[in-house]
């Protein structure tokens, strides 16, 4: 994706913890701006990867 930051926004009624299983109702994709895939791929890229996945597929890692 190439971003090098990601801008958040807190909101004092919201909850502070991200859950994929409630991803119906983040924002971008409740309102049509991202599909739930597409969401779900940039979670589990933001939060679970953590570089190697890179390493392997460009083969200076295993």
């Amino acid at each position: 994706m190439g971003a090098k930051s990601l801008r958040v926004k807190y909101l004092d009624k919201w909850s502070r913890i991200i859950d994929i299983n409630d991803i119906s109702n983040w924002p971008l994709v409740k309102n049509g701006s991202w599909e739930k895939d597409i969401a779900k791929t940039f979670f589990m890229r933001f939060f679970c990867e953590n570089g190697s996945e890179k390493a392997i597929n460009i083969e200076i890692y295993n």
